[in-house]
């Protein structure tokens, strides 16, 4: 697996894009659980759960963005990601979007960022 510098530029360009949907679909699925705990009528139970899928949020943003930092600094070699990864990406992406923040979906939403998030690491092993 190379590394960024070892890339030509459709590569490095299919790579950007693929953090940057996945940045913005944690950070999007992130948004909606914290609107659902924001509320009033939200059960004890499920706010505290929705914090811990927050936190899990948390830490896989996180783990994203090191990744990013580390490609960008020639240190984390990747397959990059075809057009086809791309698009199965996207739809994935478009899955999480499409649910409307409510705790009937809470689950979905965190299991369907997991898989965007397992798509986009599978670029880095």
């Amino acid at each position: 697996m190379p590394v960024k510098n070892k890339l030509n530029k459709q590569e490095i360009s299919n790579y950007h894009e693929s953090y940057d949907n996945t940045l913005k679909c944690l950070e999007n699925s992130k948004h909606k659980l914290e609107e659902l705990n924001e509320n009033f009528d939200i059960d004890e139970d499920d706010f505290h759960h929705n914090e811990t899928k927050i936190g899990v949020l948390d830490q896989k943003i996180a783990i994203v963005e090191s990744k990013k930092i580390a490609f960008d600094a020639n240190q984390q070699s990747v397959n990059p990601p075809s057009t086809q990864q791309l698009d199965s990406l996207k739809a994935l992406i478009a899955r999480v979007e499409r649910l409307n923040a409510n705790q009937a979906v809470a689950t979905e939403i965190v299991n369907l960022s997991t898989d965007v998030f397992t798509a986009f690491n599978n670029i880095h092993n």
